[in-house]
């Protein structure tokens, strides 16, 4: 089974649906992906299930996430967001632990929330996610340090690194000491990463030679159970189906890691009933 650890779905800006103000600044693309788009992209390179994350530059909103959760459940898992900053979010959290569409929550740590990390602002939200069983995946470029001291101090909660925890815009050798950081957390078992968007890193020709021996270090590192293909459809460098081919066909790996790595780890993390 193959299984995208992360796509965004939205809805264009309008009135009567806005997003938030500088929201059209750093949206992936000017035309939404949507449900529609997506299953037929899915469908085209042989995605079996997809993880359905919300973009930032919506604001807090989880209605199309979970809309399709809802109409697809075959296909879609929705990982619902929430603000951090705000304690009362617990009963939203303790609804979406029952909620057959959710399968996870993910946290951002940009911009002027990056701080949050670490100012005590996200201190309450780990054991309440842990106690819930509710697994997080985190957004939290160069911060992978500081994340892994989170998870050293909360062993009972799950956390998958968003994008091995890179900067977005940093490519080839800018992202050695971000992917450096991203393997010192290994030791941890409660940690694990999504190799999602994997290509947009680099600036070389497929099949990424270069990249492609980070990955093996990563692998090596946490184990295919902890190691999480995705597209992050948005803002992918290639073709989707490149992306699918890249890993099955260019990184040599084992039938075991391959069916690890494509989909069963991350259904293992975020499982698909709970």
């Amino acid at each position: 089974m193959i299984v995208d650890a992360q796509v965004h779905i939205w809805e264009a800006d309008r009135p009567e649906r806005p997003w938030i103000p500088s929201g059209a600044s750093y949206a992936h693309r000017p035309e939404p992906i949507t449900q529609e788009t997506l299953t037929a992209e899915m469908d085209r390179v042989g995605v079996d299930r997809a993880y359905l994350v919300p973009p930032t530059w919506e604001g807090i909103r989880n209605d199309v996430v979970l809309r399709a959760a809802e109409t697809e459940p075959e296909r879609f898992r929705a990982i619902v967001r929430f603000p951090i900053d705000d304690r009362g979010s617990v009963s939203s959290l303790e609804a979406w632990a029952r909620d057959p569409r959710v399968a996870g929550a993910r946290l951002v740590f940009t911009r002027q929330a990056a701080v949050w990390l670490t100012d005590g602002t996200a201190d309450w939200y780990w054991d309440v996610a842990a106690d819930l069983g509710l697994p997080t995946m985190v957004f939290a470029p160069n911060l992978t340090r500081e994340l892994g001291a989170v998870a050293a101090r909360h062993p009972r909660a799950r956390i998958a690194v968003c994008h091995v925890g890179l900067e977005t815009s940093k490519r080839d050798d800018e992202i050695d000491e971000g992917w450096a950081d991203a393997l010192a957390l290994a030791d941890l078992p409660n940690v694990a990463v999504k190799a999602t968007s994997l290509p947009s890193f680099t600036t070389e020709d497929y099949p990424y030679p270069l990249l492609a021996e980070k990955i093996h270090r990563l692998i090596d590192a946490y184990g295919a159970d902890r190691v999480f293909w995705g597209s992050d459809l948005s803002r992918l460098r290639g073709d989707y189906a490149q992306l699918r081919r890249f890993f099955e066909e260019e990184l040599d790996l084992t039938d075991d890691q391959s069916r690890l790595i494509m989909g069963e780890a991350v259904l293992g993390w975020f499982p698909w009933s709970r």
